[in-house]
């Protein structure tokens, strides 16, 4: 009863009409597509062949990897986009090459979760965001991620305030599939080589590959030198040569090789390298190995440098706004990079923070105030009170989100302030928390005795200063 009357002081305070307050009260978690276009969000309603439900096989990893994964299986399926006013999109009966859509179940650990993802390919291209040019944005793969969230919607946000080479666009949408409401999505693009508005890369000589938590459930990967594991988005599996492949690892292996020599400059593009880590720390990204490292090499000539693109999984941000981003000192590259006795890395990061850092934070806040003002807002508010009912939980508001998110920045900013000033452009001097120790091999303090590993104190590694904290 309390959670009743919650939801409709809630829903009269955002001055929602009397038909849509009536009809929540009619409603036991199924709501019609009416009565969901009622709410403000475009809606997907989906229906499958035969009504099959796409599921997947749990698949467990090898012994020394981590995580749960999962195999689907496609299903043929019609998608219509429908408004209060309009249909918006209208995929046509499955008919495989000329129109439908399959769609499966996408994701590992996420594929467990409330809120199931989902990868759609249209048998026919199509921008399904409507931006009015299906030249230049048609595709047939997208996908459906859990949209109730504001991390990643703000996530985005900061990405392309940082100037990210690309960063997917979406829309929010409620999903109806097979005549049941299934939860409020974010219809993304995927990550996917398309030259006129997603990654561009090279069609006959370029690369899209991942440094990958989960490589153990892909039937091509590589382990580098470095003992870590890539897998490949471009060329796709079936397609790649084993020329194309020697060679994409043997690029690997050189650009691992680089840091500890300080040759990295003449290999990976340092300001896209920085930027995709100073994003991840101002957003406080806590899932590193989730963390989705996507690199590109445009294509197969010594001029071609490895790129960081995009961001992708952005879940577990915004928790911690005094720690760094666990990314910046464990599983990736960047701790090799921070302790490369090349500085270019170190400045350029610092370097990148003076430029952007106020700029950022600035128009983050009034995103986040215009935001609360906004049709959007208001129609994601409605639709949390919905989701609480369908997934019978308690949980915040959409305003307690975002005002959460506008205190959060506030704390974040003199935190990152005080932490990079206490990085050095030349010698490097890097803040660590308990994280392990990102290095092989004996490190010795400033006696040149051997110095054990998390010790507190100044150490030297490779020449250079680093404070354990």
């Amino acid at each position: 009863m309390k959670r009743l009357l919650f939801a409709l002081l809630l829903l009269l305070r955002l001055s929602v009409s009397p038909d849509i307050t009536a009809a929540q009260e009619r409603w036991h978690c199924n709501p019609s597509v009416s009565e969901l276009t009622a709410m403000g969000l475009p809606v997907l309603d989906i229906r499958t062949v035969g009504d099959e439900e796409p599921t997947y096989t749990t698949v467990y990893p090898p012994e020394g990897a981590f995580g749960i994964g999962s195999r689907a299986t496609a299903v043929p399926a019609r998608m219509v986009m429908l408004t209060q006013e309009d249909t918006l999109f209208d995929s046509g009966e499955y008919a495989k090459g000329a129109s439908g859509m399959t769609i499966r179940v996408r994701g590992n650990t996420s594929s467990r979760g409330l809120i199931t993802p989902y990868k759609i390919k249209l048998q026919k291209k199509a921008d399904l965001l409507l931006r009015g040019d299906d030249e230049k944005f048609a595709d047939k793969d997208w996908v459906l991620i859990d949209g109730d969230k504001l991390n990643t919607i703000l996530g985005y946000k900061i990405a392309t305030l940082m100037g990210m080479t690309w960063t997917p666009a979406y829309e929010i949408v409620h999903v109806v599939l097979n005549g049941q409401l299934r939860g409020v999505y974010l219809l993304m693009e995927s990550v996917k080589r398309n030259t006129r508005c997603r990654i561009n890369v090279s069609k006959s000589s370029g690369y899209i590959f991942e440094q990958d938590a989960y490589w153990w459930n892909e039937d091509t990967y590589y382990k580098s030198i470095a003992n870590r594991y890539y897998t490949f988005k471009y060329p796709d599996e079936e397609d790649m040569t084993q020329q194309e492949f020697a060679y994409i690892c043997n690029v690997i292996d050189t650009m691992e090789r680089s840091f500890a020599k300080g040759s990295y400059e003449e290999l990976i593009d340092v300001p896209s390298f920085a930027r995709w880590l100073l994003t991840h720390d101002i957003i406080g990204s806590h899932d590193s190995a989730g963390s989705n490292i996507f690199m590109t090499k445009y294509d197969d000539t010594a001029e071609s440098k490895i790129t960081m693109p995009l961001l992708w999984d952005l879940d577990s941000s915004f928790k911690y706004p005094h720690l760094w981003s666990s990314i910046h000192l464990e599983w990736g590259v960047f701790p090799d990079l921070f302790l490369s006795p090349n500085p270019a890395f170190t400045r350029t990061y610092i370097d990148l923070w003076n430029e952007k850092s106020e700029y950022v934070f600035e128009e983050a806040d009034a995103f986040l105030n215009s935001f609360l003002q906004s049709e959007k807002f208001r129609s994601l508010e409605r639709s949390r009170q919905l989701m609480m009912k369908l997934f019978d939980r308690d949980d915040s508001t959409w305003d307690e989100d975002v005002r959460y998110c506008i205190g959060w920045f506030r704390q974040r900013k003199p935190w990152m302030e005080a932490s990079i000033q206490e990085m050095s452009k030349e010698t490097g001097v890097q803040t660590t928390y308990s994280y392990p120790t990102p290095w092989d091999g004996q490190v010795y303090d400033l006696t040149g005795r051997p110095a054990t590993r998390g010790k507190q104190g100044l150490v030297i590694h490779n020449g250079r200063k680093i404070l354990h904290k």
